[in-house]
């Protein structure tokens, strides 16, 4: 098994410290993201880079979630502070 192309991409409840969800794959962030989420509302939702696609985030919006996710290329290291 090639770990290099894997992702973890998982769902926790952070005040109940539950699991509720995950997968392990070579699947697009965006679109795990979205079926992980399709039944949840209101939350805050944490991702690196690989989630940072407009409709994505268009989608999270209308749903009531914070979204906090890095954004890529140069906003992403101005982001971080290093540019």
């Amino acid at each position: 098994m090639k770990w290099k192309n894997l992702r973890l991409h998982m769902l926790y409840e952070a005040r109940a410290k539950v699991l509720l969800s995950f997968n392990v794959g070579s699947f697009n962030e965006a679109k795990e993201a979205e079926f992980l989420l399709e039944d949840i509302e209101g939350s805050i939702v944490l991702g690196n880079k690989g989630y940072w696609v407009m409709k994505l985030i268009e989608k999270m919006k209308e749903k009531g979630f914070n979204l906090y996710v890095r954004p890529r290329g140069k906003e992403g290291k101005r982001f971080l502070g290093c540019l």
